[in-house]
């Protein structure tokens, strides 16, 4: 799995920029629904931006996989909430889910995630 992922991981760390842009626009619902950030949430609509207000600390190559594409999770540290960081849980270069850090390394929503998939294929 450690193989896959850095044979594709520029491919992968687009779609984290781009999944991380989209879940800090004002319309993202999923962000405004889930979290109450302040009003002085960053603009956040470019990969400049991005990189003023988030910086890389861990990325998680979790177990679990689903057809030979592991789940890979990437944490980050952020302006607007110093204490629980900024998490994006990705398989392959689809973004499963955005949120506090520990989105990027809980295992259970991987397994949520690759459960779905399974139940779609059969």
């Amino acid at each position: 799995m450690i193989t896959w992922f850095e044979e594709n991981e520029p491919m992968i760390s687009q779609a984290v920029k781009a999944g991380i842009i989209n879940w800090c626009s004002p319309e993202s619902i999923e962000r405004k629904t889930r979290f109450d950030f302040s009003d002085d949430f960053p603009a956040i609509s470019d990969e400049q931006s991005l990189k003023e207000n988030v910086g890389l600390y861990a990325v998680n190559v979790h177990q679990l996989d689903v057809g030979g594409v592991p789940y890979v999770g990437y944490e980050f540290g952020c302006e607007w909430d110093e204490e629980h960081g900024l998490g994006v849980l990705m398989h392959g270069a689809r973004v499963v889910e955005v949120g506090f850090a520990d989105t990027a390394f809980n295992l259970w929503i991987a397994q949520n995630d690759a459960d779905a998939l399974s139940t779609k294929s059969t």
